[in-house]
């Protein structure tokens, strides 16, 4: 007794003849390769940006980071740690990351980046470059310096406030490091080995400095802006219309 053929199995026969029909079959290759769909441009939380106005690198935390050549798709790097990271910028024609415990990541290939520890337990919360060198700032008023992204040194700091963020600028023509942190703590130094400290004008933490328009601006706790031309004296608050804490600027 013959059985029909149901409608579902004729459709299967027919996607399956179809598909001969095709020609050559391509295996796949594993592992595959997935991105982001939702949420845009991707699930990591986003700690820190640098930009060179055509290329842009996001640290996230579980070492993930991700690069840019448009600032809409986001490529995310084969990175070498799950520490977190923290900050990030551009000394020379390197990316450098810092973050969790001491972890530096640094090199020219955006895809895959070295690892190397500072063999620290305190998190590296700020990273800023001058033309020459270098610094990493962070727990327990870390300071941390390397003319190569590689090696690194740790310099002797002034407080003991845990800094949170550093930034270089170039006020009246001159190179200047400032690294601000906890309690307002604001310390400055011309060639990121001997540091001075600066009388402070908050006492919320400061979270974020970024040198921005031809002057410092840090931000901080309970919508605090505040900006100098100098960034070793005369401060200004700045009217930002914000009650909760500020941690970013465009540098």
């Amino acid at each position: 007794m013959k059985r029909a053929i149901s409608c579902q199995a004729r459709v299967i026969l027919c996607l399956f003849a179809c598909f001969l029909a095709g020609g050559e079959v391509h295996a796949v290759t594993f592992p595959l390769g997935w991105s982001w769909a939702n949420p845009a441009p991707h699930g990591n939380n986003i700690i820190d940006v640098a930009s060179t106005g055509q290329f842009w690198v996001q640290v996230c935390e579980r070492g993930q980071y991700y690069t840019s050549t448009n600032g809409t798709l986001w490529i995310p790097g084969n990175s070498p740690t799950t520490n977190a990271l923290r900050a990030v910028t551009f000394y020379r024609n390197a990316i450098v990351i810092t973050g969790e415990r001491g972890t530096v990541l640094s090199g020219q290939n955006p895809a895959n980046l070295t690892v190397s520890s500072l063999g620290t337990g305190d998190w590296l919360e700020g990273v800023a470059a001058s033309p020459s060198l270098v610094i990493a700032v962070g727990d327990n008023a870390a300071i941390y310096t390397s003319s190569d992204a590689v090696s690194w040194q740790r310099r002797n700091p002034p407080v003991t406030d845990w800094l949170r963020s550093a930034a270089y600028g170039t006020p009246a023509g001159g190179g200047l490091f400032v690294a601000v942190g906890e309690d307002g703590a604001v310390i400055s130094s011309a060639d990121g080995i001997q540091w001075q400290v600066q009388s402070r004008f908050t006492t919320e933490h400061l979270n974020r400095i970024a040198w921005f328009a031809g002057e410092f601006w840090a931000l901080g706790e309970a919508g605090g802006v505040f900006v100098s031309a100098a960034g070793s004296r005369n401060w200004r608050a700045q009217p930002a219309g914000a009650a909760s804490p500020l941690d970013a600027l465009p540098a």
